[in-house]
């Protein structure tokens, strides 16, 4: 077989929200998993706040949990008022648990005569502000927290500016307050939530907005558009992001926003939460806006072909009558660990009423989709793979009669003496980081550097990631 054609994977970790290594599979399919909703973290009650108010962004930064969101009140009912005289304020909070929440006072703008509130910023044109912490190695330390936001819909055209910040406190303007991007004719509008990061893997700054996607009826349907920059000051052109399993010419759905973010856990992937807004219905009919609104999952190795793997909704509006309004619910960026094999993402709900609020929802750690045995069981093999790293560990879960049993093949798809599926003990259990073993054998060092092919036999269970590793895993280590 041609090297071309043996994936490198080295030490990363595999999820399965793609099927880039999967070579042959039988009676297994591929789960996703619903997210558990949790405590609600912020009633957004406050007089800078109000039905508005959405969009936030959540950074784990060291052991302090903190969040940035759009705080708008319910002036912006009064559509009498000019796109180019509401003013959106940037709020914070921040939590040591990710559950309990505070909003710190400030003392930084002024609102309504005081300064006792938690806005960072009150900026009109940067509506929707993206905050991320910039993982540049060679980052400047007063410029570690960096901000895309928009000039409102309302201004033609709209523009993309950024701002940065030494403890994401204290906000300056990059480029000396010019704009990054000015949209251009007929794509006037940089309405959405814009998110930004730095993508270890291309070395580039990379940048998410909402586009009208060209080759649709009239021009009218809403996508994703990403450019680059190794400079955060200069930028590639747009481009559409690509979606595997939806032909480039027939966006048939409209992604309202992206809420794009590497993986925590697996940076090389970019995760997407794109709210999907059906625009033909109606849930409340006397309600003044068209449309009802769930999120999407979407996953990329690239960050520019993106797959909705498992062809499913992630999260519905549910049995809140107040998620059925038209824009009700946002996914924020990023998803963050919460406790021991535990990630949590944080949404907002009840947009546009007097109920909105942020509430977070808790997940397995890789947990989204599985590879899933039914109680007739099945088999998986991988594509051939180069690995380094001397074990390997897997996140998995079974019944108390199910099992994993994990078979290595050589480059020709024959068992390797020692390593097949009778010389390992039978794994069952739940846990997120099980190293796999072989009787006589508690090493693939010899193996590492080769194409080989990995064989799973599962029955009653939910195989979630892999990956090769050097070191038995502490499980409080991570």
């Amino acid at each position: 077989m041609e090297e071309s054609k043996v994936f490198r994977i080295n030490g990363s970790r595999q999820l399965f929200v793609d099927s880039l290594l999967v070579e042959e599979i039988r009676g297994l399919n591929f789960k996703i998993h619903a997210p558990i909703p949790r405590e609600k973290v912020l009633e957004l009650n406050m007089p800078w706040e109000g039905c508005g108010s959405w969009g936030p962004t959540i950074i784990k930064d060291g052991d302090k949990f903190r969040m940035w969101y759009r705080a708008l009140g319910d002036w912006s009912k009064d559509e009498s008022v000019p796109e180019e005289e509401i003013v959106y304020f940037t709020a914070y909070a921040e939590s040591d648990d990710g559950r309990n929440w505070n909003r710190p006072n400030l003392g930084l703008i002024e609102f309504e005569g005081s300064r006792d509130n938690n806005i960072v910023f009150d900026r009109s044109d940067m509506k929707n502000a993206g905050v991320f912490l910039d993982s540049k190695p060679s980052v400047d330390s007063n410029t570690r927290f960096k901000a895309v936001g928009a000039l409102g819909s309302g201004a033609r055209p709209s523009e993309i500016r950024g701002m940065s910040s030494p403890d994401g406190l204290r906000w300056n303007y990059v480029n000396d307050g010019e704009p990054l991007f000015v949209a251009e004719e007929p794509d006037w509008a940089f309405d959405s939530p814009v998110n930004a990061f730095y993508d270890t893997n291309s070395e580039r700054y990379v940048i998410y907005t909402r586009g009208w996607y060209p080759d649709t009826p009239d021009n009218k349907i809403r996508a994703i558009r990403t450019a680059t920059s190794k400079d955060f000051i200069h930028w590639s052109p747009w481009s559409f992001i690509k979606l595997i399993n939806w032909s480039d010419s027939n966006w048939k759905q409209h992604l309202y926003t992206n809420s794009a973010h590497p993986y925590y856990r697996a940076p090389e992937y970019t995760f997407m939460f794109p709210k999907r807004l059906t625009v033909n219905r109606k849930y409340f009919k006397d309600w003044r806006y068209d449309g009802v609104s769930d999120v999407l999952f979407l996953a990329s190795r690239d960050g520019i072909h993106f797959d909705n793997f498992a062809n499913e909704v992630f999260l519905t509006p549910g049995l809140d009558t107040l998620n059925w309004y038209d824009r009700a619910m946002y996914i924020a960026p990023s998803l963050v660990n919460t406790g021991p094999g535990e990630m949590s993402f944080y949404a907002i709900q009840n947009h546009r009423t007097d109920k909105v609020h942020i509430r977070r929802f808790s997940m397995r750690e890789d947990g989204i989709i599985s590879l899933h045995a039914s109680g007739k069981g099945g088999e998986f093999q991988t594509k051939p793979i180069n690995f380094t790293g001397e074990q390997l560990e897997i996140n998995f879960s079974t019944s108390a009669a199910g099992s994993i049993y994990v078979e290595l093949l050589d480059i020709n798809g024959h068992s390797i003496p020692g390593f097949g599926m009778d010389d390992g003990a039978v794994i069952f259990g739940d846990e997120i980081r099980r190293i796999v073993q072989w009787e006589n054998h508690d090493s693939l060092k010899k193996w590492q550097g080769q194409p080989v092919r990995l064989r799973f036999k599962m029955m009653e269970a939910d195989l979630f990631s892999f990956r090769f590793v050097s070191d038995p895993i502490d499980p409080e280590s991570e």
